[in-house]
């Protein structure tokens, strides 16, 4: 590879890593409002149910599955924001350092 081309990368996941910050912000707020509507269903459906407690959650988990996964997906999604910033980082450190590898070879 040549300078130009690692410069290239680098500056190709710069600028991938810069929409990082408002990505993660985004997946956040998803997980945690989907987060809020499961629980607010939840406990709706809860107080809504008849029965001993054990019968009640059931009755409470069966209403609100959907929202469940819901929330799952959403969490997962925030999740993969922030390990694709782990990896976007780790790229860029990798590919500076062969840049400065490269350069010192042909210094």
């Amino acid at each position: 590879m040549t300078p130009d081309e690692i410069r290239t990368i680098i500056l190709g996941l710069t600028r991938e890593q810069a929409r990082g910050p408002d990505a993660h912000y985004d997946a956040e707020l998803v997980a945690e409002d989907a987060e809020s509507d499961y629980e607010a269903a939840y406990d709706q459906a809860f107080l809504n149910s008849e029965g001993n407690v054990e019968e009640r959650k059931s009755q409470a988990r069966l209403v609100t599955r959907e929202l469940r996964d819901k929330a799952a997906i959403a969490r997962a999604a925030h999740g993969r924001v922030k390990l694709k910033m782990k990896q976007l980082d780790s790229s860029l450190m990798a590919h500076m350092a062969v840049l400065k590898s490269v350069m010192a070879e042909g210094a």
